[in-house]
């Protein structure tokens, strides 16, 4: 197997597999790869592991991506190229995020200050999205029936990070710095008044399987609010509309 070492080998790979497996469904690969898809959520990226001859239980695992700083992320499409959901980007860590001493980017005047985790997790990554599209309009299609289209390398704008990203952190901060998060009703419950999507671009959101894995996590400054894990997102309208380039889905970076 090829070690790949720079970008221009992962681009090259990339082009190589959409050449070979562009308009597949899931269920074609997956029979071609010889492996199981159960309907699960992870089936594109289990696909993709594969095509990189890679035993890797999560993509972001794999040595190709790993070793040169490069995250991959699937993305699905409906079948007149719209987002079908928001992504996942990286779990938040309050004490880091909320920490007094932390500065949203680097300081030119002060060069050993540490900069936030939402800064340096978009401007020192590149990002490898691997699309796929569902075949025609509905609810709950099946993964097996999707169609993958190819790759897209991209690294955020930094009018993104430095507007959106920054606006989002701050945000935060200023919640709970003084003390003006709480608890609202959403369609899912109840959740904490962090960003949401309806208004924002890089957003906040919790994850869990039910009420009873909630914790106080912002005890330290006197918030004792339950809440689910929380994540940081980005809009997929936005991520979709980074795809205007490739809309024909031909391979380009």
């Amino acid at each position: 197997k090829q070690k790949l070492t720079k970008f221009s080998d992962i681009d090259a790979k990339c082009h190589q597999f959409t050449m070979l497996h562009k308009g597949k469904t899931a269920k074609q690969l997956a029979d071609e790869f010889g492996i199981k898809l159960n309907g699960k959520k992870d089936a594109c990226q289990r696909l993709v592991i594969k095509m990189f001859g890679s035993d890797a239980k999560s993509i972001n695992r794999v040595k190709d991506f790993s070793e040169i700083g490069l995250t991959a992320k699937t993305i699905t499409l409906t079948s007149e190229g719209e987002k079908t959901e928001d992504m996942k980007m990286f779990q938040i860590d309050f004490d880091e995020w909320c920490n007094t001493e932390t500065t949203f980017d680097e300081q030119i005047d002060s060069p050993e200050s540490h900069y936030s985790e939402a800064y340096s997790f978009f401007t020192e990554q590149s990002f490898l999205f691997i699309i796929f599209e569902e075949p025609y309009k509905g609810k709950k299609i099946p993964i097996e029936k999707c169609k993958f289209k190819g790759f897209k390398r991209y690294s955020f704008q930094e009018s993104f990070i430095n507007e959106d990203v920054r606006k989002t952190w701050n945000e935060v901060r200023r919640l709970v710095f003084t003390k003006e998060l709480k608890e609202e009703k959403s369609n899912r419950g109840y959740a904490p008044n962090f960003p949401k999507m309806k208004d924002n671009l890089f957003f906040v959101r919790g994850s869990g399987k039910d009420s009873s894995v909630k914790k106080p996590h912002l005890e330290k400054w006197g918030i004792d609010i339950k809440m689910y894990v929380q994540w940081a997102w980005v809009k997929g309208e936005y991520i979709v509309s980074q795809f205007i380039d490739i809309v024909s889905y031909n391979y380009n970076v």
